[in-house]
């Protein structure tokens, strides 16, 4: 009886995990759309933004601090957030 609630509650929190990465990684990938295209902003791209920042800001501040890509004319702390998505949602679900 409580292997099965055990069980059944490692299930609900893997799929709840797989969900999230998912739709992080989906997010992200809307993001990387938006910044080629410029449709202005509104209440969506603010959302996408909003959202997404959240999880790029601690990759963007650590790789500052380690003085990686600060001289690029390009923001690498989404590559590098996006491809850290992949690989944990890869490995751990």
């Amino acid at each position: 009886m409580q292997s099965d609630f055990l069980y059944y509650a490692a299930l609900i929190v893997s799929n709840s995990l797989k969900l999230i990465f998912r739709v992080l990684w989906g997010l992200m990938f809307i993001r990387a759309i938006l910044s080629w295209i410029q449709i202005g902003e509104n209440k969506f791209t603010e959302f996408v933004y909003n959202v997404t920042e959240i999880v790029i800001l601690p990759v963007r501040k650590l790789l500052e601090k380690l003085n990686i890509g600060n001289n690029l004319p390009i923001d690498i702390s989404f590559t590098v957030t996006f491809i850290l998505i992949a690989v944990i949602s890869a490995v751990l679900l």
